[in-house]
Formats: structure tokens, C-alpha cells, sequence
């Protein structure tokens, strides 16, 4: 697993918005996309470092990105 945190006042937004967005809208803002994508290729890389030194693992590898303490983002990334 891998964490990135989007501060809360990086986006235009306030703690009670953040907490009301559907997922549809809290995966949409750009700063989260940044941070999914950053620690997909971040955690794909660390993964393929793993396997190539222990073998075949079976690792489930997640990216997961914080809005502040208000909401949470994750992604399961498929080898």
C-alpha cells in the first residue's frame, strides 16, 4: 500500500463539502487523479523491485489517497 495526501487547502474546498462530494466527484477532482496515478506508478515499480528479488509473491497492491481527514480515495492496482 502506498499513502498520498492531498491537503484540504489545496483544493477549493471546505472540510464540510469535501466530507458531502459523491465518490463519482471526489475521484474527479484533478489533484486526486495526480496522486492515484503518482502512487500507482510509484507502488508497480516497488512491487516489481519485490518480486524480482523474493520471487513471486502474490502482493495485492493498493494506492491510497487522502483529502485531508475528511475523505479517503483508494485504488486495488491489478498486476
Amino acid at each position: 500500500m502506498h499513502l498520498k495526501n492531498v491537503k484540504i487547502n489545496d483544493v477549493p474546498l471546505t472540510g464540510e463539502k469535501a466530507k458531502s462530494l459523491t465518490q463519482e466527484e471526489l475521484y474527479s477532482i484533478s489533484q486526486i487523479i495526480e496522486q492515484l496515478e503518482d502512487g500507482e506508478r510509484q507502488i508497480a515499480e516497488y512491487g516489481r523491485q519485490l518480486e524480482k528479488r523474493f520471487g513471486n509473491l502474490r502482493l495485492h497492491k493498493f494506492v491510497v489517497a487522502a483529502l485531508g481527514f475528511e475523505r479517503v480515495c483508494f485504488r486495488k492496482i491489478e498486476s
